[in-house]
């Protein structure tokens, strides 16, 4: 599946807030998007990170930054299962 353009992805989440805002967001479309979307960009750092530790042969700063990179992301996790509401209004 090619990636949608910068663009797109603006008006997919003007359009899923909107639908969230409305309360017309009946089958949680607008919800699980912009999930995902959030779930994506804390993801994207653990990768970008991975690939530095992995191509600048296992280096200690790049370590660390994988390190806080998943930290970053274990952190974000417990705080999807744990936090009813979120500054996306995800809840």
């Amino acid at each position: 599946m090619k990636r949608p353009s910068d663009e797109q992805m603006k008006d997919a989440r003007e359009q899923a807030e909107q639908l969230r805002a409305g309360g017309q967001d009946v089958n949680s479309l607008g919800h699980a998007f912009l999930y995902l979307l959030h779930r994506c960009e804390y993801l994207e750092k653990v990768h970008e990170a991975a690939e530095l530790y992995i191509r600048f042969g296992l280096a200690e700063g790049e370590h660390t930054r994988l390190v806080k990179a998943l930290d970053q992301a274990r952190v974000e996790e417990a705080r999807e299962r744990t936090d009813g509401e979120g500054d996306l209004g995800l809840g």
